[in-house]
């Protein structure tokens, strides 16, 4: 038997539901259909304001939540985590099928080094540099390796992103001085930043907000998976590494839907037994959040 941990946070605390299962926009915020598609590309695996919670845990939206993921969580022998924040609940919903606290971020945090890099030039009013730009769309549009290390160095390296967890409440994140792709992190600290850059104020400006969500609009059309299976509206950042032991880390980040009806979502796996395996199981989860928290867009790619 495999125990399921599903979490909801409100104001009031956190709930744990226990579930038994056999093993097994510089464009704003507007509608735009999919993740727009820019053709195969290089790719390289690897005191604000708040938003209000409510004090009530909604028991009815709790439980289909865990209904519609067990299946998924109970037959992998794959790690995964998923954390979703709605925006029409005002609440952040939790699942996993393991005890296991951290996971390796791969790509995914070159979202983080982008949120810090923008914070850091808002906080000193000075704009991106022409090699800063260009950097930032390769290493998200294309998840670029070495633009992702110039924009780590930007920052601070370790010091840097370890400023960002630290500012943000990222408190089962670590900077590691030994380098940044397998930062070990969370999807509830992932739902922090994302929430800065869809949801909250303050951290970083409007403009920059906009200018991160364009990029997040326009990933390379052969990484137009994970989290994008949820809706029609999508924005997204993927992460995936293979380890030596042949098995794969695969993670995807991002926003879902469109106004009320719309979500930041964050799903980490790893001991996948291939990239696409991992690919399928994000998306089956994926699909599901979309349509049981009622996503918009996501009745479309259900």
């Amino acid at each position: 038997m495999v125990t399921i941990l599903v979490l909801i946070t409100s104001v009031v605390g956190l709930e744990m539901l226990r579930v038994s299962a056999h093993q097994e926009v510089a464009q704003s915020q507007s509608p735009r259909g999919p993740v727009n598609k820019k053709g195969s590309a290089k790719h390289q695996p690897a005191t604000n304001p708040q938003v209000p919670m409510k004090k009530a845990v909604n028991k009815a939206t709790a439980k289909g939540f865990a209904e519609q993921l067990r299946p998924f969580l109970a037959n992998t022998n794959a790690k995964v985590a998923v954390a979703v924040y709605s925006k029409r609940d005002h609440q952040l919903y939790e699942a996993t099928n393991t005890k296991q606290t951290t996971f390796p971020s791969a790509s995914i945090i070159k979202t983080d080094f982008l949120v810090e890099l923008l914070h850091q030039r808002h906080q000193k009013a000075s704009a991106l540099t022409t090699g800063e730009q260009n950097a930032t769309v390769q290493m998200i549009e294309n998840s670029d390796n070495d633009a992702a290390t110039s924009i780590y160095n930007d920052i601070g390296s370790a010091r840097g992103l370890g400023q960002l967890f630290n500012n943000l409440k990222m408190t089962n994140s670590t900077a590691l001085a030994s380098g940044w792709a397998l930062t070990p992190t969370t999807p509830r600290d992932q739902i922090k930043v994302l929430n800065k850059i869809f949801y909250e104020n303050g951290y970083i400006s409007n403009k920059s907000k906009a200018y991160t969500k364009n990029l997040m609009a326009n990933v390379a059309d052969d990484q137009d998976w994970g989290i994008s299976a949820g809706s029609e509206y999508a924005w997204l950042k993927n992460g995936w590494k293979q380890m030596p032991n042949g098995h794969w880390i695969v993670n995807s980040v991002g926003y879902l839907g469109k106004g009320e009806n719309s979500c930041t979502i964050a799903i980490m796996s790893e001991d996948n037994p291939s990239l696409e395996s991992g690919e399928a199981l994000l998306e089956k989860l994926s699909q599901q959040v979309g349509v049981q928290l009622k996503i918009a867009g996501a009745e479309r790619k259900a």
